[in-house]
């Protein structure tokens, strides 16, 4: 409510810096924003092993498709 007294406009609406300024964003408090952290850092830390997870994965699939491709054209010259 307090962002659409600012606005201004008829057909394209917009917000000057100088009321976004004087519009007030409430904060968590210190603890919550402590718990909004760690679990921030536990879904990286998660991301960050599926990713090297998935890059173990395409190596182990390029190196199976190298062996099946090297396998059938060795036994293609022979």
């Amino acid at each position: 409510k307090q962002i659409i007294s600012f606005i201004t406009g008829i057909s394209v609406y917009g917000l000057s810096k100088t009321n976004l300024k004087n519009i007030l964003i409430p904060l968590p408090s210190l603890s919550e924003q402590e718990k909004i952290s760690t679990i921030l850092l536990s879904i990286q830390e998660q991301l960050l092993e599926q990713n090297s997870h998935l890059k173990n994965l395409y190596a182990l699939r390029k190196s199976t498709l190298n062996l099946k491709l090297t396998t059938e054209n060795s036994d293609v010259s022979n």
